[in-house]
């Protein structure tokens, strides 16, 4: 059963009336889901950024070679000599 209320000083205060014993679990899902949105926004730009960096690496590793058989084959190599 869900329960409405805010948070007060960090702390969640939920809707009077609402007695849930002490220590109970609780999960809060915020009803401005901007602050959401923002928090994906910025995990899937780290991600973006990462993912260009490893397919930077990897073009330079394995030149321009469309040939998937010779990119596996020059990823070898290259692993081998590390």
């Amino acid at each position: 059963m869900p329960y409405t209320g805010i948070i007060k000083n960090q702390v969640v205060v939920l809707e009077e009336g609402v007695l849930l014993p002490e220590g109970t679990k609780v999960t809060v899902f915020p009803e401005n889901n901007e602050v959401r949105r923002k928090e994906l926004r910025e995990k899937w730009n780290r991600f973006d950024e990462g993912a260009e960096r490893v397919f930077q690496q990897l073009l330079a590793e394995v030149g321009t070679t469309s040939d998937s058989v010779e990119i596996l084959r020059r990823l070898r190599d290259a692993r081998a000599d590390r």
